[in-house]
């Protein structure tokens, strides 16, 4: 069924748009989750094979996504709206950076963009850092490709991808020590533009940055996989009423018996089992007992709106198909402009709904049938058909001017450690608030403050002058605080984000540190009643 759904689609738009793309993947599987990722604008499916690839636990043939895409809206001066956005064929998003126009028929920018994807894992970036100097040593193909540097000449952005600059000449060569700044064990990069040829369709100039990450590790993390995006203003228009919103398919095994739902104190949308078995149906091997919950939370952002629609359900519920249909729905309205009220289906006039409006479908428990669900759907604890659902949550920005950019943080969860698919989405949701806990904590998250990208970003401490010399360091370095006078505390992160060394000081004036710790990317932290200051470490 979704197989013919999607060949169709896809005929359709091949035949009335001219230009032809290739879609590039990686697979990234640091830990017990592998996820086909691509570089055209949707994610987690292989498109020439119609099938679903987030697959949980990696090598076991089951997957909970079958598709993820994220939609982006906004106004212009005008307060015209513009939209890129799709659902399962990606033709509003290419890969690539936004160049000149011209610019992306020229060879030179096919050669190095086409393949818009890189995949670089933690050990990759070792291995290189303690060989780039070996004679006859060649960085792997995406270490030495990684987009750094945009070719100006192009009308591209002269700094790209994330990496650490080892000679600080801001220019990325791995021979000379540099190599990308990912996290987690593996990273996936993918750098999209919305596309301005002859296509049906506003032309923005976003330039969209994508990291997809995981960490090899045991409990709740060893099932997350982390997206970050940042999405770059690279036109000359103010852009107002920023909206981006996450799409995703999530198909729980069988994709024919799913519920959906939202925690919006949790920012957390998820996915589950509608019984307590799941069967192998059309392809997809199902779970069979101990249906899993799939959830995608927003940790940086306010989730403003959450909303479903059911496969082959009719207008104005069904899947979005013009632009101010995705609009509306990314700003809590059915496709026809109607708002969405509590109770029922959460369309005016169904059966179970009331007049109020309401931001999030389906907010209740499941669990325990409190408040609105798919299990209690009018108070009286009527439940919906179970089907094959899609579900988006919408994060926004008030306005995104001329070489802006908006950085967002999320996480997919996974849970299935209890037979009850409903006690599995209370899991998920306490997975949600211990990974908030830690995001909240944690400095070294794409878009914390910690994460410093390509330029250093430091706080003056106390009106001291800090140094941290020599950096790249084997180990053994200095930290200078020149009129230094409040008390100092002094912790050290690997790129992980973990705490490895963590002390207090006096009213100190130099600091001398000797690290035993693997060649790698961490970083030094510096916390006073004042103000604090943040710097990477290179340990080579």
């Amino acid at each position: 069924m979704k197989s013919l759904q999607l060949t169709t689609l896809f005929f359709m738009l091949t035949s009335f748009y001219s230009l032809s793309q290739v879609e590039y993947t990686r697979v990234l599987d640091a830990n017990n989750v592998s996820a086909l990722i691509t570089d055209e604008g949707t994610f987690f499916q292989d498109q020439a094979q119609s099938i679903a690839r987030y697959e949980v636990p990696k090598g076991s043939g089951k997957n909970v996504i079958y598709n993820m895409a994220p939609w982006f809206g906004m106004k212009d001066v005008n307060n015209q709206i513009n939209v890129a956005a799709d659902t399962y064929v990606g033709y509003h998003l290419r890969s690539g950076p936004v160049a000149d126009q011209m610019a992306y028929s020229n060879p030179q920018y096919q050669a190095v963009y086409q393949e818009g994807i890189w995949s670089v894992t933690l050990d990759e970036i070792n291995y290189h850092i303690q060989n780039y100097q070996s004679p006859g040593y060649v960085p792997i193909s995406d270490i030495a490709k990684w987009p750094g540097n945009g070719e100006v000449s192009l009308g591209i952005a002269p700094q790209l991808a994330p990496y650490v600059d080892a000679n600080n000449d801001g220019v990325y060569n791995p021979m000379d020590g540099d190599y990308p700044e990912i996290m987690g064990d593996q990273t996936v990069y993918v750098i999209m533009h919305d596309y301005p040829a002859n296509l049906q369709t506003t032309y923005m100039g976003i330039e969209v940055h994508v990291m997809a990450y995981q960490f090899n590790m045991g409990g709740y993390m060893g099932n997350t996989t982390f997206l970050n995006f940042k999405v770059y203003n690279r036109s000359t228009m103010n852009y107002h009423d920023y909206r981006q919103a996450i799409y995703m398919d999530a198909d729980v095994g069988n994709y024919m018996d799913d519920y959906v739902g939202c925690d919006s104190l949790r920012n957390l949308a998820y996915a589950y089992n509608g019984d307590n078995y799941d069967e192998d149906n059309g392809g997809n091997v199902g779970y069979n007992q101990y249906p899993p919950c799939v959830g995608i939370m927003s940790l940086s952002h306010q989730m403003d709106y959450f909303c479903y629609f059911t496969n082959g359900g009719a207008y104005p519920y069904s899947d979005p198909n013009v632009a101010l249909e995705y609009w509306n729905f990314m700003n809590g309205m059915w496709a026809n402009g109607q708002p969405w009220v509590y109770g029922g289906t959460g369309f005016p006039g169904s059966y179970g709904a009331t007049n109020i409006p309401s931001s999030y479908m389906f907010s209740g428990s499941p669990i325990d049938s409190v408040g609105w669900s798919e299990l209690n759907t009018d108070g009286y604890y009527s439940s919906n058909d179970p089907g094959d659902r899609r579900f988006f949550m919408t994060i926004s920005e008030s306005n995104f001017g001329v070489g802006d950019m908006i950085c967002s943080d999320y996480a997919i969860l996974f849970d299935k450690t209890d037979l009850s698919p409903f006690q599995n989405v209370v899991n998920v949701k306490n997975i949600a608030t211990s990974l908030q806990s830690l995001y909240d904590q944690n400095r070294s998250f794409p878009c914390s403050q910690a994460w410093l990208g390509l330029e250093e970003e430091q706080h003056e401490i106390a009106r001291a002058e800090i140094q941290v010399y020599p950096n790249p360091s084997n180990g053994n370095f200095n930290v200078d605080l020149v009129e230094m006078t409040d008390q100092v505390s002094v912790s050290i992160l690997d790129c992980t984000g973990r705490e490895i060394f963590r002390k207090e000081y006096g009213q100190v004036q130099h600091i001398e540190f000797s690290l035993k710790e693997k060649p790698g990317l961490y970083f030094i932290r510096l916390n006073s009643k004042h103000d604090n200051f943040t710097q990477r470490l290179i340990i080579k």
